[in-house]
């Protein structure tokens, strides 16, 4: 039976991460003495990076990650593209081909591939388990939370602070994530906390957030680090599983204003990679629940329509939002259209992922997003167009 391919995807990025901080040790660069920890696949994209960059170049686990998916996305589309079955799918036969023409590539995507079907020996059903568990978790009870004398907490808490904590034991994408969320708390607008825990017989983390308002986000993982689930609670309500882990990461409450400009539309002739005209946003309690559409997208794409789409609910969808139906894209029904695309700013030579929102009334905007920590997109620019 195919996999999702975004499924895929998500696994493979996961192990990619994994294996590229684990190389790196305590920070995200992975030094010349460090590339005998890669796995043989990120061994050759280490190379090619190196060569590409010149003497004085580095490579980082997030370069390497970025590398290794996109690479996957270009495997795997001239297959997809004469598949009986759809892009949205990945087959064992798509994944022996990879495998045959990039035997390294392949070994690492035929372990994604059976974790995302769960066909890992001794993982099956893990993040089943884990989100039935969470799915009828009160999260009133604050059980997660920081545990004080009167509330026992649930599992053992444990102290990852950089500075003082106790951090050899944890695993580095755990780690990795709490120093992300750890940022609530060092601004004092909220508090994270890092569990071990032992659910339905199995050994996990947890790292949940909360913050001074009814915002919460909860990343699971198992016992060596990789990812299980991922969801954001509103007012004491999961509101649903990640459409990937840790797109709880890019909630508005931690993706930092960007520079406001009026001098950067993009280019008459910049061509769009894809155009979202077509979909179904679903909301509750004003906060953006869900987001579905027909049309085929990668990972990255996935991410970046999300990123875009959340900034503008913030903006203006959600506040058009009179009852409970879901809002639709498209500019005949009375929303908008959403572009994505890469723009290079030809004047510095940055780079940007592109969400370019085409208003039906007079919200037009174009966020331009680099890369953020801990694998986020991070708004460094936003260009009203009316």
């Amino acid at each position: 039976m195919p996999i999702k391919t975004v499924d895929t995807q998500a696994a493979f990025s996961a192990i990619v991460r994994a294996n590229a901080q684990a190389a790196a040790g305590n920070n995200t660069v992975v030094a010349k003495n460090e590339r005998a920890n890669l796995d043989p696949y990120l061994l050759k994209l280490d190379d090619r990076l190196r060569a590409e960059q010149g003497k004085h170049g580095r490579v980082t686990v997030d370069k390497l990650e970025v590398r290794a998916e996109r690479e996957l996305q270009q495997a795997l589309a001239p297959l997809q593209a004469t598949s009986v079955a759809d892009a949205k799918s990945v087959s064992k036969e798509e994944v022996a081909q990879v495998a045959k023409a990039d035997p390294e590539l392949g070994a690492m995507l035929q372990v994604a591939y059976a974790k995302a079907a769960r066909l890992v020996p001794g993982r099956a059903g893990d993040a089943e388990r884990v989100k039935g568990y969470f799915e009828k978790f009160d999260f009133a009870s604050n059980r997660l939370g920081r545990s004080v004398d009167f509330l026992k907490g649930l599992g053992v808490e444990l102290d990852a602070r950089a500075q003082w904590g106790d951090r050899e034991h944890i695993p580095a994408p755990v780690l990795g994530a709490f120093d992300y969320y750890y940022q609530a708390e060092a601004h004092d607008i909220g508090s994270v906390v890092l569990r071990r825990m032992t659910i339905a017989g199995q050994d996990i983390y947890t790292l949940y957030t909360t913050t001074d308002g009814d915002k919460k986000f909860l990343e699971i993982y198992d016992s060596t680090g990789l990812p299980l689930a991922s969801a954001r609670i509103n007012a004491e309500r999961l509101l649903g599983w990640d459409p990937y882990f840790g797109h709880a990461r890019q909630s508005t409450f931690f993706v930092q204003a960007a520079e406001h400009t009026g001098d950067k539309p993009l280019p008459d002739g910049w061509v769009p990679e894809l155009v979202l005209d077509a979909g179904k946003i679903t909301h509750e309690n004003g906060v953006m629940r869900g987001f579905d559409t027909v049309i085929p997208m990668t990972s990255e794409q996935l991410q970046l329509a999300w990123a875009g789409l959340e900034v503008q609910w913030d903006r203006v969808i959600g506040m058009r939002v009179l009852g409970p139906d879901p809002v639709e894209l498209g500019m005949q029904n009375h929303s908008g259209v959403l572009r994505l695309g890469r723009y290079t700013d030809p004047q510095t030579g940055t780079s940007y992922k592109v969400a370019d929102w085409k208003d039906v009334d007079d919200d037009s905007r174009t966020l331009f997003f680099t890369p953020g920590q801990a694998g986020t997109l991070a708004l460094t620019l936003d260009q009203y167009n009316n």
